[in-house]
């Protein structure tokens, strides 16, 4: 924000100083018109005062009465003498008081001539005419002369002030455009100063200096269609082990400098082969070009960058990464793998841990029921592979074996007087056994690492038609490896004995299952899992 102020300041000063220029040019423009109409209005007074003159004259007229004349006389004046008043007070020039008191001068004159009139009729004889009328007319006649003349002076006044006021107006319009210009100019390289700046920062992490996800994945474009394989481009991602707990230990200012050191290092180790990028978090990301044989040495080159050891602290790091093009032709799918490959390094202690938590659960159940055990690991291999026929990934796959493997788990609840009952179960025996995806859910879910694979179990009595249990969930809302270990479960269940019925054959539990497609399973998932039991069925037979 102050940067984007500090950038403005300039424009914003000359966009306000062509403002104020600009109501500058309002006002000049006013007073240009101003002194136009007071140039009007004082050429149309002196042809007034020309009227007023006129009708003197007219007092020669025996047919025009002395008092009307006088009359009309007096109302010109009067005209006259407003129009310089109001002339003198809202537009003012130098011969205006002059002409003022001219005019002034004149029709005292005039109103001495009148007033004789009223006073000597006979004035208006042809004697009288020939002699005191022409004495007194000529001074007021010599007066209107002057008083043109300095009228004549205001009007060339009004029009040149009019002029300068027209010349200023037009040189402010023009100030104010180029303040304006300038304004837009300044403005738009700041602009084009601080969009780069921000594309910069957009594409630069914070902290330490180096690119962020968003300059590698443009990296990535550019140069994937140029690698080959006798050039090859790696893309490597680590992931920090142990950096939360030192940011427990020391402080999160510990963690950004140790971040930055890593940064620095890794770098610094990475030269001008390539680059390096902060993911985010504490994960890191190379992208070098190297021969083929020295994939490996630029690994731990880099995993040492990215490793420290101090008193009560030790950081290391995973790596997952992927050849270019060999594995990937793309940003987005070279991430992904390498991604993949990264968090499987870094779960190798938790998977062990994971799959010894499921050892555990699944030995509860064989010594709840001894035939499990092999129940279990039927169903669980038959499931695992539909899972990856269907085209679940690696992980995924092995979600769905464990799942398949403890979704009965929640039955160690369960009364083994229900759980063998040779008759049909009661409502209550039913409504507890409905329970057990629930308790089996919870039962899963205290190992942090099975949390998804408890969601499965929970899913496990879930029918496609939304008929089923615990949730009432219908079609592609039931998630696929809950699926799955539905078709595979009611499969095993039907071929293996029961305390109330005999096993069944393949046959007899394949047409079971097809008779349930799409109403109580996924009739894609029905259709992989009898092929694959079919094929187990004739290579037994074979066998």
């Amino acid at each position: 924000m102050k940067r984007l102020l500090r950038n403005l300041v300039i424009p914003l000063v000359a966009a306000a100083l062509a403002v104020l220029v600009f109501a500058e040019v309002v006002t000049l423009q006013n007073r240009e018109n101003g002194y136009r109409r007071a140039s009007t209005t004082i050429a149309s007074t002196a042809g007034e005062f020309d009227v007023a003159n006129e009708t003197l004259l007219e007092v020669a007229d025996p047919a025009e009465s002395v008092k009307s004349v006088a009359h009309q006389m007096y109302a010109e004046e009067a005209s006259v003498t407003g129009s310089l008043t109001g002339l003198r007070r809202a537009w003012p020039v130098p011969a205006l008081d002059p002409a003022a008191a001219l005019v002034n001068k004149d029709f005292t004159s005039t109103n001495g001539f009148a007033q004789l009139l009223f006073d000597d009729p006979a004035l208006l004889t042809d004697a009288g005419k020939g002699s005191s009328i022409g004495s007194i007319a000529n001074p007021v006649i010599t007066l209107g002369d002057d008083v043109h003349a300095a009228m004549k002076l205001a009007g060339r006044q009004y029009e040149q002030r009019a002029s300068r006021a027209q010349t200023e107006s037009l040189v402010g319009v023009g100030v104010a455009l180029a303040l304006l210009l300038l304004a837009f100019v300044v403005f738009y390289m700041r602009w084009l100063r601080l969009l780069g700046a921000t594309r910069r920062d957009a594409r630069i992490d914070a902290l330490t200096g180096l690119g962020n996800r968003r300059a590698l994945v443009e990296a990535l474009e550019r140069r994937i269609p140029a690698a080959s394989e006798e050039h090859p481009l790696v893309v490597a991602l680590y992931d920090l082990d142990g950096f939360k707990a030192y940011n427990d230990s020391f402080g999160h200012l510990a963690g950004d400098a140790l971040l930055a050191r890593f940064a620095e290092r890794l770098a610094d180790g990475v030269g001008t082969s390539g680059a390096a990028y902060r993911m985010g978090g504490d994960e890191f990301c190379c992208l070098v070009s190297v021969q083929p044989g020295e994939v490996n040495a630029h690994i731990e080159q880099a995993g040492s960058a990215l490793s420290e050891t101090g008193a009560g602290f030790e950081i290391g790091c995973s790596a997952g990464f992927v050849l270019l093009p060999r594995e990937a032709d793309s940003p987005n799918a070279a991430l992904a793998l390498a991604d993949q490959r990264m968090y499987e390094r870094k779960a190798g202690p938790r998977r062990l841990a994971t799959r010894q938590t499921a050892d555990v659960l699944v030995e509860l159940l064989a010594q709840r029921e001894r035939t499990l055990s092999h129940h279990t690991g039927d169903v669980a291999d038959l499931a695992a592979e539909a899972a990856e026929a269907l085209g679940l990934r690696e992980e995924e796959v092995k979600r769905v074996r464990v799942a398949t493997e403890l979704h009965d788990v929640g039955k160690t609840a369960v009364p083994e007087s229900i759980l063998n009952k040779p008759s049909a179960l009661t409502d209550t025996e039913w409504a507890l056994m409905r329970d057990h995806t629930l308790i089996g859910e919870r039962i899963v879910r205290a190992a942090p690492d099975l949390a998804e694979v408890a969601q499965l179990i929970r899913s496990s009595h879930e029918r496609f038609d939304g008929t089923g249990y615990p949730d009432g969930l219908a079609g592609e809302s039931i998630p696929l490896g809950a699926r799955i270990v539905a078709a595979c479960d009611a499969f095993d269940a039907i071929i293996s004995s029961r305390p109330y019925r005999e096993a069944r054959s393949v046959e007899e539990a394949l047409a079971e299952l097809r008779r349930g497609r799409g109403t109580q399973f996924d009739a894609q998932v029905v259709d992989v899992v009898c092929q694959i039991a079919q094929r187990h069925e004739q290579e037994q037979f074979a066998a």
